[in-house]
């Protein structure tokens, strides 16, 4: 009688025990089919597209921003570089005259 227990009780483990352990496994493997539904998601190619052509438009925007700069400089420059040519113009006349001034004294 306590040989029919023991093996009904070891039975009734092993059965118990078979049975956690597939649903373990089932929710393991549940758990696996979410996490790369997720990865797929997350990779997800046209997500990638779309931030890449965003990254590009800011990239872009900056660049053209600086392009801008660059031509108001380049033109400022030659602005500066024009009336200083001007006024070493204006201080050669001015040389000019005073040495003629000079002499005629």
């Amino acid at each position: 009688m306590v040989a029919f227990l023991d093996y009904s009780f070891e039975r009734a483990f092993t059965i118990k025990e078979k049975q956690y352990i597939r649903a373990y496994k089932d929710h393991v493997h549940k758990i696996q089919e979410e996490l790369d539904k997720i990865r797929e998601e997350t990779f997800d190619k046209s997500i990638l597209e779309r931030t890449k052509k965003e990254k590009i438009t800011q990239f872009q925007a900056r660049l053209d921003k600086i392009k801008t700069s660059a031509l108001f400089m380049g033109e400022m420059s030659e602005l500066h570089t024009q009336a200083l040519k001007e006024q070493k113009q204006k201080q050669s006349e001015m040389d000019y005259e005073l040495r003629f001034c000079q002499e005629m004294i």
